[in-house]
């Protein structure tokens, strides 16, 4: 798919065992329009205060965080919901332009993330699902040409 001068690849599907239970990323590899590598948007789910939290980051090629978007959550209105802006540029809690190299944590455990006002569980589960999509993008072999995953 091309947008805006960009080349997103068709997603490639990653299945890992985190924690023993199977967890499934979603990794759009991105190019230029002349090819070149620019690095890739990997969609992330993990277990959050009220549910599901479904997180969309976006990497450079050195696994910077360009960015990220809540896709779904059931965290509570006013509390854990903030996550959506929280972690954003500018924010409290600010992740962008940071790498996931050394696992981002709340500085309640220790991190160098400020947690939500009230809301450490959901803090840990949006940063865990950053730090699992990290994982799976810088260990998920892709074909520079399709972004489909390396045939063994």
């Amino acid at each position: 798919m091309v947008c805006n001068d960009l080349v997103v690849a068709e997603p490639v599907e990653v299945k890992q065992d985190i924690d023993g239970k199977e967890h499934t990323f979603i990794i759009y590899n991105v190019k230029d329009a002349q090819g070149k590598d620019l690095g890739a948007a990997v969609q992330s789910v993990t277990m959050g205060f009220g549910g599901d939290l479904k997180v969309l980051v976006g990497f450079d090629t050195e696994g910077n965080i360009l960015g990220y978007t809540l896709l779904e959550h059931a965290e509570t209105p006013g509390l854990g919901a903030k996550a959506d802006q929280w972690f954003q540029k500018g924010q409290k809690g600010d992740i962008i332009g940071k790498s996931p190299a050394e696992a981002l944590t709340v500085s309640k455990d220790g991190g160098q993330v400020d947690a939500i006002t009230a809301s450490t569980i959901t803090s840990r589960a949006f940063l865990k699902a950053v730090n699992n999509a990290y994982n799976a993008y810088k260990v998920t072999p892709t074909d520079g040409e399709t972004g489909a995953t390396k045939q063994e």
